[in-house]
C-alpha cells in the first residue's frame, strides 16, 4: 500500500510538470482590478457590465495582456477611462471618469476588497498637465488619496504606476506646451516616489496589511521604446511600400498612444515585477 501511494504521488508530480498539463499551479492573484486613463482603457463591451470609452491601440492593451499572464481568468475588472485626470474629472469634461471617480465607482459596489486581489493603479497625471500647467502637487495628493481609499476597504496588494513621459510620442511635441511635459513628468515622479514610499504610506494610510509597490512605468516605456525602429510616426498601411511585418516596427498606434506590441512589452515588464511578490 505504501509503495502504491509513493508511485501515485510520483505520477502526480510528473504530470504537474508536463508542459500544457491540465494540472496548473494556483495563480498568485485571483483577481485583477485596474484603474487608469487612455493608456489603460480597454474599450467597452456590447453586453454586460463595462467601463471605459475606447481602446486606443491596434490590438489588446497592457491590462488585457497582464490578465492573461497572471491567469486570473474572468476575474478581471478594468475601470479605466480615456482622458481621465488624477482627480474626479476628465480632460474634456468635469465631474466623472477621473481616477478618484473610478475608485469611488468601484467602492460603491465593493464593501471589502478580496485579499487575493491585485490592484494596479495607473495614477494618471499626464492629462492634468497636458496644457503645461504644473499640477505635480495635486497629482501627488490625489495619488495618496487613491491609495488611502482603497486601503480603507481592505486592499492588500497594490501596484501604483508612476507617470510615463510620452513627450516623444509623435503628437506631443506639436501639442500645446508639449516640450514641457518631460520636465513636469519628471517632477511628478520624484514627488510620487517620496509620497508613496513604504514609510510614508504607513503614516497616512494607517493600514498595516497594505503592501504597496511603486512600479516605474516611465522606465518601462523608455525601455520598450528603444526596441522599435520607428518611434517618430504612427503606423499606417496607406503607403505604397507597405510590407506584411512593418506594423511590428512601429511604437505608436496614433499620435499619442502606443501600439499593441508596445503594450505587450509593458505588460511583460509588470508581470516580471510582480512575479516574486510574496
Amino acid at each position: 500500500m505504501i509503495i502504491e501511494l509513493l508511485i501515485f504521488s510520483y505520477c502526480i508530480s510528473v504530470v504537474q510538470n508536463v508542459p500544457g498539463s491540465s494540472f496548473r499551479r494556483k495563480p498568485k492573484f485571483q483577481q485583477l482590478i485596474i484603474f487608469g486613463d487612455s493608456l489603460t482603457d480597454d474599450g467597452v463591451e456590447a453586453q454586460g457590465l463595462s467601463h471605459g470609452f475606447t481602446r486606443f491601440s491596434n490590438g489588446p492593451v497592457w491590462p488585457e495582456y497582464l490578465n492573461t499572464m497572471l491567469e486570473t481568468g474572468g476575474n478581471y475588472s478594468n475601470y479605466a477611462y480615456s482622458g481621465a485626470k488624477s482627480d474626479n474629472d476628465n480632460f474634456y469634461f468635469t465631474g466623472w471618469s477621473g481616477i478618484l471617480w473610478q475608485i469611488n465607482n468601484y467602492l460603491e459596489s465593493t464593501m471589502t476588497i478580496p485579499s487575493n486581489s491585485l490592484i494596479v493603479l495607473q495614477l494618471g497625471g499626464n492629462n492634468d498637465m497636458f496644457n503645461g500647467d504644473n499640477k505635480t502637487v495635486e497629482v501627488t495628493e490625489n495619488a495618496k488619496n487613491a491609495v488611502m481609499r482603497l486601503a480603507q476597504r481592505g486592499a492588500r496588494k497594490m501596484l501604483a504606476l508612476n507617470l510615463a513621459d510620452l513627450s516623444k510620442a509623435p503628437g506631443v511635441p506639436n501639442a500645446q506646451a508639449g516640450q514641457r511635459m518631460s520636465t513636469l513628468v519628471s517632477e511628478a515622479n520624484t514627488r510620487l516616489k517620496v509620497a508613496l514610499d513604504s514609510s510614508a504610506v504607513a503614516s497616512f494610510s494607517r493600514f498595516s496589511l497594505l503592501d504597496l509597490k511603486l512600479f516605474d512605468l516611465n522606465a518601462a516605456t523608455n525601455q520598450a521604446l528603444a526596441s522599435f525602429s520607428n518611434t517618430a510616426e504612427p503606423y499606417t498601411h496607406h503607403r505604397n511600400n507597405t510590407r506584411p511585418d512593418d506594423i511590428k516596427n512601429y511604437a505608436f498606434f496614433d499620435e499619442f498612444h502606443p501600439s499593441t506590441f508596445f503594450h505587450l512589452k509593458i505588460a511583460q515588464a509588470i508581470n516580471e515585477f510582480v512575479k516574486n511578490w510574496n
